[in-house]
This record gives structure tokens, C-alpha cells and sequence, in this order.
């Protein structure tokens, strides 16, 4: 069930916020990609590892293949020569902000779009306070008095704690500009009640909360008015938003996906800055029921329970404070709203029907786990071809580690020669499925076969380079596939030294698609906890992905016509174009021995095939994936 509709987000920006550009490259630029970032010994370093585990691999002959297919990706704007490029993510901001800064020139021609504009929804916020610091304070509120769109009222709630000077200084602003207004809350009355009263009660198309240290950029609700006007429907819109530091600088900016009801689950990641419908917020089932003890979170949830329409504006129109009281960063929570937001899930899942549950461990996202429903069979479908080691590791790590879950083991053979291999197959094919496919490589139809052997209510393709690492791998698989509305899940996939291989792809980078997060260390705090987080992706990697059998069927199987590359990809797509979700799974995680058996290097024709099946999906750019984020790269660095 889609829980909410997500529209498009390719709306016009304001200057010095346009969509992403063109991201060439010329000879010299390939001069300097060495030369820059991270520093030539570690690229060096990285390049020498990289090819030798490749030759060790495939051979020689591969090798050099990819080292000329990166080159020619690399001239075509496709790709990097080595994944470093520089890695404080602070550093590429402030170069991001540079590009990206507005003039008076460019503000001036914000405010005459103003009066061009069909529809001028009057936007309400209420702001609580608590503990106020004054010129932080002051300088939010003086945030609003700066807007270019003039179409706004901000109502500030405080109380008995306030300083005398701080309700002078707030009273003064206030008479100053008549669409300001302080209100002081009844005795045992909170700021935050309060604040959702009064929003509540008010005239505004719009309504959201702001918090009391938070400042908006100037152009931020003419942002909203003009997607609102583009988007008459609109029930809920968000943004990107950054963090100032206490020196002052804009660091840490968080460049988020579209509308993710799987994500929302693992941490609120619409705050600081979003607006209900007013009209809709009201007429929602007990949406005041979460004020009081489930914070913003819960209203989330609540609020999107029922299907509905969201937007979200890829631009930083908030620059939020460490230390927040209300929808704080995901790596700035405090211990409270760390177990308001748990607690909101786990709430939401019950009333949802699911039987799922969340926790926290920490700073981070929360920890969200379903539990398997009966005891379905699963069918684990290896393709192999040689290479004993690897099949036996990865055999071995599923008898290990899948002590919960009913399955069966069907490897198909495409052609194994070497002794041991014959031997090993031969020594298993009393406990597990052994099917024999001689024949050109052909990976689509390699499982399609596997699959017409398979007696499982959900199939699991897994590379024979992988290795399980915990007793949860494939129960956790199983739980997501079994929930309402998911199609296909996919697992977290390490490199052997710890470093992150997939965590989920993303359309359009590298090319056709790319692995989120590759090479980054799990829990990196620039990613903002997505690499641990239960999400939506648009596509997972079938080196280790599950799906119902029914769906995969339905759906007429692997194209075929990918032998080698993008046919997971081509059917993670066509599960979605029937209204399903993808979910990445954190909890499912193995190592990924990359490539370890298939000698060779790119696919072209496969690349040529899905441009010509998906190429308006590539055009239009993945919605999980931040238009402000590389296309040269899989470390989810800005692009600067």
C-alpha cells in the first residue's frame, strides 16, 4: 500500500539553486582528479589494490578492459578515475554554497515573481520556546522579516520561564510587524500545545512549526509558494536543510530523497522545515493525538497513514542549530526525542497492522525490525561457475547463519570445469539443488531457470561471492517482503575489509545506475545515518535480493535480454511501475567478494538496452537520490 504520493520534484528553482548540471569532463579535468582531493598517494595506493585484486580475479585481459572502460566513462563525465575526490564533506559544502550564492540582483528578481505568481497561499508557523538564547532567537525571527515572499505570519508561544528581557525584545519586534504576534501560555499549559493551537485556529493554506534557533533562507517560502502554485494538491512539502555551526558556518547539509514512507519509519527526516495543509492536517484521524507525547515525528506518521500527496523542494531553505528542541538533525537527537520517535513507530506500525517494532541504539536512525509471519519456504537461487572457494564460503555462511527461516539452496551450474568444483557440487547435491547450464553467460537466464526449480514462496538471489555475517541476514529479508506494498528488498553488502559495497542503487549515477554509499564506511556521519537506515531505493542489487515468487512471475522473470548487467535494475523497475516499493534492508548484511567469478568487464550492449527500456527514468533522475548530489561518484558527495 502507498502510504503517500510523491510529485515531482523537478519543479523550476531560483537562480542559484538550479537542478544539477552538466557534469563533463575534459582531459585536463582527468589531470587534476589525481592530483586533487584526498591526496595521489592514497588514490595511488587505492588504483594499485584495486587492479591487482581485479588480475588475481579475472586476469589480465578484464583488467585492462576496465581500465579503459573507467577512462572512457571518466571523459564522458560518467565517472571518476579513483572514488576520492576531497572527502571533508564541509569543504565541498562551502564550495557548493559559493556556486550557489544569491545576489541582490538575483533577490530582486525573486519579489517580482511574487506578483506573478496564480495563487499566494498565506503560510502560518508558530514557534515554541523554550530556554531561549536572545539573538539566536532574534536573528530567527529576523529571518522571516528578510523573505521575499511577504505572504506569512509567524505566532510565538512562550511562558513563565522567559526572561523579562527576552518578551520585551520579542513584544518590540512584534509591534514593529503586524504578522508577528507573542502569546504567553496558560499555567500547566506547554509551548509546543500551544504552538498547534494556535496553527490550528489561524487562516493559513499552510501551518508548520519552526524552531526557536532556526533561520530561514530568503527565498524559502516563495520556494514553497511557487511549488504549491506548480501543485495545486500539495498536502505536505519539505526541504534540504543545513546546520550552523557555532562559529558561525553552514556545515552539514542534509540533501534529502523524496517522499520515503520507509525511511520516515527510521528517523524523521522531513524536519526542520515542512508545512501541512492546513485543511487536510484537520480533517486527519487524531492528529493532535501525537502533540503531546510523539513530537513531529509522530505527526508524521499519523499524518501519512492515509495516502497522501507530499513534495519536497531539493533546496536548503533552513539552516537549522545543534541542539534543536524540536526535529533536530538525525545525528543531533537527544536521548528524548530518541525514544519519542521509537516510541511514535512503533505506535504507527501497531495502528498500520504490521507486526514490526523500533528501538534506539544511540545517535543515528532507530532500529526497526519486523518479525517473519508463519513459515514460508525460501528459495536461495546461486548461479556458479567454478571457483569451489567462494561457493563453499558462501554455502557454508548460509548453513551457518539461517537457522530460522525454512529454505532451500538451488545452484545452477553455467559450466563449471575446474576438479574441485565438480567434486564440491557433487558432494552437496545430496542436501541442496544442483542444476547443470552449460552455456554462454547469461545471467537473466541463469536464474530464470533456477526459479522454474523453485519450490519457495519467496526467492532469494544470491551471488556465490557472497558471505552472510549474522543470524538475522535472511529472516529480516523476509519479514520486509511479507509487509503490504514492498516488491523487492535488498541487503547491505560489505567489501571484505569493511567498507560498503551496496546499500541500494541509484539511477543515473555512473552512468545507467551505481551502488549508494560504495566504498564509505558504514555509519559515516555526512550520509546522516541513510546507509543504516530501513528506506526506499528505486533499485537493489540481485546479488543478494528477495522477492515474492508470485510478483517475480507476474512480472515474466529476468529480461533475458540483459545477459550480464541492469537486468536487476530492469526488474526493480518494472516491480515499482506496478506500485510496489523497494526496501533496503540494513539488517541483512553479507560480504561481497565483487565480480569474483565473472571474467570480464562492462556490458555496452546491456547499457544501450536499458537507455532505450528507461531512458525517460534516466532523464527525469532517480527520487531517492538528491538532484544536489554527484553523478560521477558513489560516495554521495555533493556536486560542486
Amino acid at each position: 500500500m502507498k502510504r503517500a504520493e510523491t510529485l515531482d520534484r523537478r519543479t523550476a528553482c531560483p537562480p542559484g539553486e538550479d537542478s544539477r548540471a552538466s557534469e563533463t569532463t575534459t582531459m585536463s579535468d582527468l589531470r587534476k582528479q589525481l592530483s586533487s582531493g584526498s591526496g595521489w598517494r592514497e588514490q595511488i595506493t587505492w588504483a594499485a589494490s584495486r587492479t591487482r585484486a581485479v588480475v588475481l580475479n579475472e586476469g589480465l585481459g578484464p583488467c585492462l578492459r576496465r581500465i579503459a572502460n573507467k577512462l572512457a566513462r571518466a571523459l564522458r563525465g560518467q565517472g571518476r578515475l579513483t572514488p576520492y575526490e576531497t572527502k571533508d564533506r564541509n569543504l565541498q559544502y562551502r564550495r557548493w554554497r559559493e556556486r550557489r550564492r544569491l545576489t541582490g540582483e538575483d533577490l530582486c528578481g525573486l519579489r517580482e515573481e511574487v506578483a506573478r505568481l496564480a495563487s499566494r497561499p498565506a503560510f502560518v508557523f508558530a514557534m515554541p520556546l523554550a530556554s531561549a538564547r536572545m539573538d539566536w532567537i532574534t536573528a530567527a525571527i529576523e529571518s522571516f522579516r528578510t523573505q521575499v515572499y511577504p505572504h506569512w505570519e509567524l505566532r510565538i508561544c512562550g511562558d513563565e520561564r522567559d526572561s523579562r528581557a527576552l518578551r520585551r525584545t520579542i513584544e518590540q519586534i512584534a509591534g514593529a510587524d503586524e504578522r508577528i504576534t507573542f502569546t504567553q501560555c496558560a499555567s500547566g499549559e506547554t509551548t509546543r500545545r500551544r504552538a498547534w493551537s494556535l496553527l490550528a485556529e489561524s487562516s493559513g493554506a499552510f501551518i508548520g512549526l519552526i524552531g526557536q534557533h532556526d533561520e530561514l533562507a530568503p527565498e524559502a517560502l516563495l520556494a514553497v509558494a511557487k511549488r504549491v502554485d506548480a501543485c495545486p494538491g500539495l498536502e505536505l512539502v519539505y526541504s534540504d536543510h543545513d546546520v550552523i555551526a557555532p562559529d558561525g558556518e553552514y556545515v552539514d547539509p542534509f540533501f534529502k530523497p523524496d517522499w520515503s514512507p520507509d525511511l520516515l519509519l527510521s528517523m524523521d527526516y522531513l524536519s526542520p522545515f515542512c508545512l501541512f495543509r492546513r485543511e487536510a492536517l484537520l480533517e486527519a484521524k487524531d492528529w493532535d493525538a501525537s502533540i503531546g507525547g510523539h513530537g513531529l515525528h509522530g505527526l508524521f506518521l499519523r499524518f501519512t497513514d492515509e495516502p497522501r500527496r507530499v513534495g519536497h523542494l531539493p533546496l536548503v531553505l533552513c539552516h537549522a542549530r545543534a541542539g534543536r528542541a524540536e526535529g533536530g538533525p538525525a545525528d543531533d537527537r537527544s536521548d528524548l526525542q530518541q525514544t519519542e520517535g521509537a516510541a511514535a513507530v512503533t505506535e504507527a506500525l501497531r495502528r498500520r497492522g504490521e507486526s514490526g517494532a523500533a528501538s534506539s541504539l544511540g545517535p543515528g536512525p532507530l532500529h526497526v525490525t519486523f518479525e517473519v509471519a508463519g513459515s514460508p519456504l525460501v528459495s536461495i537461487i546461486i548461479p556458479t561457475r567454478d571457483r569451489a572457494d567462494l561457493l563453499e564460503r558462501c554455502i557454508g555462511s548460509i548453513e551457518r547463519y539461517t537457522g530460522k527461516v525454512r529454505y532451500e539452496v538451488i545452484v545452477v551450474d553455467n559450466g563449471s570445469t575446474e576438479a574441485r568444483t565438480l567434486r564440491y557440487l557433487d558432494a552437496i547435491a545430496g542436501r541442496h539443488r544442483v542444476i547443470r547450464r552449460p552455456g554462454p553467460f547469461n545471467y537473466s537466464a541463469i536464474n530464470n531457470e533456477g526459479v522454474a526449480q523453485a519450490a519457495g514462496e519467496f526467492l532469494l538471489f544470491l551471488n556465490n561471492d557472497t558471505e552472510a555475517l549474522s543470524p538475522r541476514w535472511l529472516s529480516a529479508m523476509v519479514a520486509q517482503a511479507q509487509r503490504s506494498g514492498v516488491g523487492a528488498v535488498g541487503a547491505k553488502l560489505l567489501y571484505p575489509d569493511g567498507r560498503i559495497q551496496h546499500a541500494g542503487v541509484v539511477l543515473g549515477l555512473c552512468g545507467v545506475a551505481g551502488h549508494a554509499f560504495r566504498y564509505c564506511r558504514p555509519g559515516s556521519l555526512h550520509d546522516h545515518g541513510l546507509s543504516d537506515s530501513m528506506r526506499n531505493c528505486s533499485a537493489v542489487t540481485a546479488a543478494c535480493m528477495l522477492i515474492p515468487k508470485a510478483l517475480f512471475e507476474k512480472l515474466g522473470g529476468f529480461n533475458p535480454r540483459l545477459k550480464v548487467e541492469y537486468n536487476d535494475v530492469d526488474l526493480c523497475l518494472r516491480i515499482r511501475r506496478q506500485g510496489y516499493r523497494i526496501v533496503f534492508a540494513p539488517d541483512a548484511a553479507l560480504y561481497h567478494h565483487e565480480n569474483a567469478t565473472r571474467r570480464g568487464g562492462r556490458s555496452p550492449e546491456d547499457e544501450a538496452l536499458m537507455r532505450e527500456l528507461w531512458g525517460d527514468l534516466l532523464v527525469e533522475g532517480d527520487p531517492y537520490y538528491n538532484p544536489n548530489l554527484t553523478l560521477v561518484r558513489e560516495d554521495w558527495s555533493l556536486h560542486v
